[in-house]
């Protein structure tokens, strides 16, 4: 893994672990029974009213960066580096 690839991956991994403790479950089956990404954000809405839906955006809109330095990892770690 690359050192920005690296870099990133620390900081995103505390702010996303942060926001979503305790809440892992009920958010994982919420995203495989959900059809697409506004009716995840309905769902999430829903169960958790208290969300402040500008910190909702902002941990949507790192997903894919997150999916792909964690896909990048595991391509790193398979790889043997």
């Amino acid at each position: 893994m690359d050192d920005l690839t690296g870099r990133l991956a620390d900081e995103a991994r505390p702010a996303m672990a942060g926001m979503m403790t305790g809440m892992m479950t009920g958010i994982e089956a919420m995203l495989e029974a959900a059809q697409s990404f506004d009716e995840f954000r309905e769902m999430l809405l829903n169960d958790y009213p208290e969300l402040d839906a500008k910190a909702l955006a902002g941990v949507l809109s790192r997903a894919p960066l997150a999916a792909e330095l964690g896909g990048r990892a595991e391509l790193a770690e398979e790889a043997g580096g």
